[in-house]
């Protein structure tokens, strides 16, 4: 019986791991990919936004 709880027990803490992973790298990933995205329209010169009307 101890056997099947070591194994329920070692389970449960792996998905715990991979849950707080997953969800640690997608709040640095998306981070990220927000500051470069920002970066790129902040940065990009005014001919863009003459050319290209919004929405488009």
């Amino acid at each position: 019986m101890s056997i099947y709880v070591a194994i329920t027990l070692g389970t449960l803490f792996i998905g715990l791991f991979k849950t707080v992973s997953y969800y640690q790298m997608s709040i640095k990933s998306s981070s990220c990919l927000h500051s470069k995205l920002y970066d790129s329209v902040v940065r990009a010169p005014i001919s863009f936004f003459d050319n290209n009307p919004k929405g488009r």
